[in-house]
């Protein structure tokens, strides 16, 4: 192999590290964005409900509460983007050098981990939310059977029941595989997000020539 052909291996290899982490970069922006959104959808909801006469559209409670829906999927999609980059990150192999290669496996391991410990149910979350017909269509697969008695959709153990984009004390709930799952639009989701990655970054900075 010519040393030609190889640095330019080498330089396409440093182009796509580089690459997945600026995509990862990007989903933890629009995860705080996303929650930003959903703030302030909750903020509008609330003067909304205070009003004395119901507001007309696009300013009413309904377009609001649509928005911190929005937000909240928005919110989802991105830990799930963040997570699937990361996962790519733990099993990449490139024409850099094997000690860079090593580096960026292990730290994104040890990443992932931190991650799914932070966050369980992200993978289930984002499927809940992004195959809603496909879970409301499959009732008898997907229903919620528990009881529920510390909720407002209180119900009896073996009731099922679909939960689709539905929010409780500023959690979105959803079902699937009769499972309910929650998401906290106001949950500190982007802090821990940031710590992870920065945590990541951090134990791979000794690779050369490539990020971080």
């Amino acid at each position: 192999m010519s040393k030609n052909h190889s640095d330019n291996q080498s330089d396409h290899s440093i182009f796509e590290i580089n690459l997945l982490f600026d995509l990862a970069e990007d989903e933890i922006r629009r995860l705080r964005s996303a929650l930003y959104l959903g703030r302030m959808s909750f903020q509008r909801v609330e003067f909304c409900s205070s009003q004395d006469k119901p507001l007309n559209p696009p300013d009413d409670f309904q377009t609001s509460l649509d928005w911190a829906t929005i937000a909240a999927h928005a919110s989802i999609n991105a830990l799930f983007q963040y997570r699937e980059i990361i996962e790519q990150m733990c099993s990449w192999t490139g024409s850099t050098d094997q000690k860079n290669i090593d580096l960026l496996n292990s730290s994104a391991r040890i990443a992932l981990t931190q991650f799914d410990k932070k966050f369980p149910k992200a993978i289930q979350l984002r499927h809940a939310v992004a195959h809603i017909a496909e879970i409301t269509g499959d009732f008898s697969k997907n229903a919620h059977r528990a009881r529920l008695s510390k909720s407002l959709f209180q119900k009896e153990k073996g009731l099922p029941a679909i939960f689709s984009n539905v929010f409780e004390n500023y959690k979105l709930i959803v079902t699937r595989k009769g499972e309910r799952l929650e998401f906290d639009i106001l949950g500190s989701h982007f802090e821990e997000l940031h710590k992870i990655h920065t945590d990541f970054t951090n134990m791979a900075s000794g690779m050369s020539s490539e990020k971080p």
